[in-house]
Order: C-alpha cells, then sequence, then structure tokens
C-alpha cells in the first residue's frame, strides 16, 4: 500500500479499517518512538495491532511517500 501526502510533525500510526471508536487494529512501529525525517525511517519493521499504542515520530513537516510492504512487514518513507 502506498500512500502520499503532508505529514506534520507530531506521533503516527496508520489504520486500515474505518472505525470510529479507534478500536481496530492499527499499522504501528515494532517499538517505541521510530522517527521519520527527510532521512526515511529510523526502522523499518511494522506491526498490526491493538497495543501497544507505538507510534512513528514525524520530526520534520512535509510532503512524504509512505509505502506498507504487508508481505515483508517493513515500511520505507521518502520526503518529496
Amino acid at each position: 500500500r502506498d500512500w502520499e501526502g503532508e505529514l506534520v510533525t507530531g506521533e503516527m500510526k496508520a489504520c486500515l479499517e474505518k472505525d470510529p471508536t479507534f478500536s481496530c487494529p492499527f499499522l504501528r512501529p515494532a517499538s517505541a518512538n521510530v522517527e521519520i525525517s527527510s532521512v526515511g525511517v529510523a526502522s523499518p519493521d511494522f506491526v498490526f495491532t491493538t497495543s501497544p499504542d507505538d507510534k512513528w515520530i514525524v520530526k520534520e513537516s512535509g510532503t512524504y511517500r509512505i509505502t506498507f510492504d504487508l508481505k515483508q512487514w517493513t515500511i520505507t518513507v521518502v520526503k518529496v
């Protein structure tokens, strides 16, 4: 899955389902506080889970292209 758009500084996780209660599983980094910046993502591994509530930390605002490889369970990030 690919996504391209604006990110602002702060925390991020990704949802694959519409769920207004936010109780569904999210794509999250495999460890806490993994940074996203113009150099990419600090660690490419991710999980699909409801907890723990780990999030990626966006260090630089801007337009990014994020690719989630759902077969290898890795993420790549490019600031465009």
